[in-house]
């Protein structure tokens, strides 16, 4: 699916970004034209004879200053566009020029936009890496609501039942896993919210930015939903829980509760409840509603679910879920991430629980570990996000100069295996089958 784009996005050549994003091309030539003839009648003004003060002392600076303005805020397509203008009307107005004057202009036209396009693309990275981290913040919210609310309120609804909801939740995700199908997911999450709230009549639909939707799980008695219902609208423009108390005397709505799920730009969930028991029908249970979904919504994979099902059975689809983001950003920006393996040539309990300690204690809050069992062998993948290789390298030297500290020298070199891959390689790692339990 394509991503909105807003404004002007810029024309791609070599490593020329030529306009900044979001800005009508319109307003920028606008501009342009306003400056050089504002320039031109100023100097008119000034001076009659010389408009652009092509013969005085103060021609450089003169001349200078608005096109080092432009091509600075703007980029050279703007810094061009004035100087094509600004050279035909010197060209008009003295009908000879002195082409050396001009070609150092030009000259300093490209150093300009070369600064220009060298913190453009710094500040595009720093966007980049601040939305990454965004994402994952929010991923961990959601995550961290539903751990909070205690174990008895969210088990309370099932105690009678045979399964738990952490079971529940589990045998979601591994049918996310298994057949990577998130609709077959949420049906099952929508068919155990009827069962467990006594719901009559409700809808989960997923709605796309083009103002499109599609019927993801129904009840018999309802097959479709109206966008422009006050409550949906409150609901997604706000972005929470909306139910009939939210709206004003005047307005009128058919349903009793709207629950929005945010994923991402491009489409979201909204889970409409038309009928259910007035009993039922509490904000702790709304949010319980929204949590389950939401937590569910978040597997949504098409990233993960097209690695080979090998990949499935070594890591956890979380962890997957990560590095596609990542091989993502690496294939549209250039931004290196990498993961490195830590494996065992003897598997002793004692010293790999010391080692997943030391790693667990000492890598960032945006990085990611996973212990994988291979046959009965632990290994521990580590995930280093926005991380060339040399970071990686002294991520590795930094990590094993603690192991030597908890350890030894001799687990380093002789008992331990390190590895570093590019995200790119994650199908190409290779385990260490070699290793063995200590005897």
């Amino acid at each position: 699916m394509q991503k909105k784009k807003s404004g002007f996005r810029g024309v791609f050549l070599g490593h020329w970004y030529f306009l900044p994003e979001g800005i009508s091309t319109k307003i920028i030539l606008a501009e342009i034209i306003f400056v050089v003839f504002g320039m031109y009648f100023l100097g008119f003004y000034l001076n009659k004879e010389d408009p652009l003060f092509l013969n005085s002392k103060l021609n450089f600076l003169y001349n200078l200053l608005p096109i080092a303005l432009i091509t600075l805020f703007y980029g050279i397509f703007a810094g061009l566009v004035y100087f094509a203008l600004f050279t035909s009307l010197a060209y008009f107005t003295y009908k000879t020029i002195d082409h050396i004057y001009f070609l150092s202009l030009f000259l300093f036209l490209l150093v300009f936009s070369e600064f220009w396009f060298y913190w453009k693309g710094k500040l595009k990275e720093a966007e980049i890496e601040y939305n990454y981290i965004a994402q994952r913040l929010k991923d961990l919210t959601a995550s961290f609501s539903l751990l909070k609310l205690s174990h008895e309120q969210l088990e309370r609804s099932y105690i009678t039942k045979p399964i738990s909801l952490k079971q529940i939740i589990l045998n979601i995700r591994h049918i996310i896993a298994r057949d990577g199908d998130i609709y077959m997911a949420l049906r099952k999450v929508f068919d155990l919210i009827l069962v467990n709230y006594d719901v009559e009549e409700a809808i989960l639909i997923e709605k796309y930015s083009n103002g499109r939707y599609k019927v993801i799980a129904n009840t018999s008695n309802i097959n479709d939903v109206d966008l422009e219902d006050p409550l949906i609208r409150t609901a997604i423009e706000n972005q929470k829980i909306a139910y009939v108390s939210d709206l004003k005397e005047s307005e009128i709505t058919k349903y009793l509760a709207v629950i929005p799920i945010n994923i991402n730009d491009e489409f979201f969930y909204i889970f409409v409840l038309k009928r259910m028991p007035f009993m039922k029908l509490n904000i702790e249970n709304l949010i319980t509603i929204n949590l389950l979904l939401y937590y569910v919504a978040l597997e949504r994979l098409e990233e993960a679910i097209a690695f080979q099902s090998s990949l499935l059975n070594k890591f956890d689809i979380s962890f997957l879920k990560e590095v596609y983001r990542l091989i993502k950003l690496n294939k549209e920006f250039g931004i290196e991430s990498h993961i490195v393996l830590f494996c065992p040539k003897v598997y002793e309990y004692e010293k790999f629980e010391i080692l997943e300690d030391v790693l667990q204690e000492n890598i960032r809050g945006i990085d990611m570990m996973e212990v994988i069992y291979l046959d009965g062998i632990k290994v521990i993948a580590v995930l280093l996000p926005f991380t060339d290789r040399f970071g990686a390298e002294m991520f590795v030297k930094r990590i094993g100069s603690l192991i030597v500290e908890e350890l030894s020298c001799e687990f380093l070199k002789e008992e331990l295996s390190i590895s570093i891959y590019h995200v790119k390689q994650v199908e190409d790692i290779t385990f260490c089958h070699e290793t063995k339990q200590a005897l």
